[in-house]
C-alpha cells in the first residue's frame, strides 16, 4: 500500500475556531486585569497621595472669597469696645467663622451675647455677600471655657440622674399603692433599664446608680401581687402617666453658644 503523503499546513492557514476563541478570551481577560489593577492603584495610592496635606474641608473652600486680616481686626476691635468685654477673638477655619467673646466676671449673659453679635455684625457689614458661603458660630464665656464646660457637665449629669430616679420612684410608688401584676412588672422593667456604664477592668456593663437600683428592687420584692378578686374590689385602677421630658436647668449661663441664621438673618442662641 502506497505511503500517504503528510500534508503540512500552508503558510497563512487559519487557526482552529476554538483556539481563536481561547486567545480572544485571554486577551480580554488581560485587558480587564490591567484596568482593574490601575483602578486599585489609583484608589488606594495615587488619589490619597494627590490629596495628602489638603484641608479636611476638601473642595468646600475652593470658591470661598477669603476674609482679609483687616476685616477680622476691625471686627475684633469693635467687639472689644463693648461693655464688660475682656477679649475678642475671630478665627476662620475653612468655611466657618468663629467669634469668641470673653467677658469680665459678673457680666450677664445677655450683655456678652450682644457683644458677640456686634462683632459678627461688623464683619457682615464690611464683607457683605462674601460671608454668604460661610457659617458664623459664636461663643461667649466668663472664665475658662474648658473648666466651665467640665463643671457644667458634672451638674448636668447629676440633674439627669435625679430625673431618671424620679421616674422610677413614681412608678415604684404607684406599684406599691396598686400592686397589680402589671404595675409590678412595669416597675421591674423601669428599674432594669436604668443607665449603665462600661467597666474597662471587668469588661462588663454595670448599673450607674447601683445603690438606688437595689433599694427600688427591695421595695418591689416586698410586694405581694393582688388577686383577681382584690383587683376587682378596687374598681378602676388608674394608669400612671409619667412625664419623661427633662426639665431645663439653670446650671450656668456660660459658656453660651450661638450661630447666625442666614435665612432669618438673626442670631440664634442655645
Amino acid at each position: 500500500m502506497a505511503n500517504e503523503e503528510v500534508k503540512v499546513p500552508s503558510k497563512g492557514s487559519k487557526l482552529p475556531k476554538k483556539r481563536v476563541i481561547l486567545y480572544s478570551y485571554i486577551g480580554v481577560l488581560t485587558v480587564v486585569t490591567v484596568l482593574f489593577g490601575f483602578h486599585v492603584l489609583k484608589y488606594f495610592y495615587l488619589d490619597p497621595l494627590s490629596t495628602a496635606g489638603h484641608p479636611v474641608y476638601g473642595h468646600r473652600t475652593e470658591n470661598l472669597e477669603s476674609i482679609s486680616e483687616s476685616v477680622i481686626a476691625s471686627a475684633e476691635e469693635k467687639g472689644a469696645q463693648q461693655p464688660g468685654v475682656s477679649e475678642v477673638k475671630v478665627t476662620v477655619q475653612g468655611p466657618v467663622v468663629y467669634v469668641k467673646v470673653q467677658v469680665d466676671e459678673g457680666v450677664d449673659v445677655e450683655t456678652a451675647r450682644e457683644a458677640a453679635e456686634v462683632t459678627a455684625t461688623q464683619m457682615l457689614d464690611e464683607v457683605g455677600d462674601k460671608l454668604a458661603d460661610y457659617s458664623i458660630q459664636l461663643v461667649v464665656s466668663s472664665g475658662d471655657v474648658n473648666e466651665l464646660t467640665d463643671a457644667n457637665r458634672e451638674q448636668e449629669l447629676e440633674h439627669y440622674k435625679q430625673h431618671r430616679l424620679e421616674i422610677v420612684e413614681q412608678i415604684v410608688a404607684h406599684a406599691e399603692e396598686y400592686p397589680t401584676q402589671e404595675n409590678i412588672e412595669r416597675a421591674k422593667s423601669n428599674i432594669n433599664v436604668m443607665p449603665k456604664d462600661y467597666n474597662k477592668e471587668t469588661g462588663e456593663y454595670e448599673y450607674r446608680y447601683k445603690e438606688e437600683k437595689e433599694a427600688f428592687e427591695a421595695r418591689i420584692e416586698a410586694l405581694t401581687p393582688l388577686t383577681a378578686e382584690e383587683e376587682e374590689a378596687l374598681g378602676d385602677i388608674p394608669y400612671l402617666e409619667v412625664n419623661q421630658e427633662i426639665e431645663p436647668t439653670e446650671i450656668s449661663d456660660f459658656p453660651s453658644w450661638g450661630a447666625y441664621d442666614k435665612n432669618t438673618q438673626l442670631f440664634e442662641w442655645q
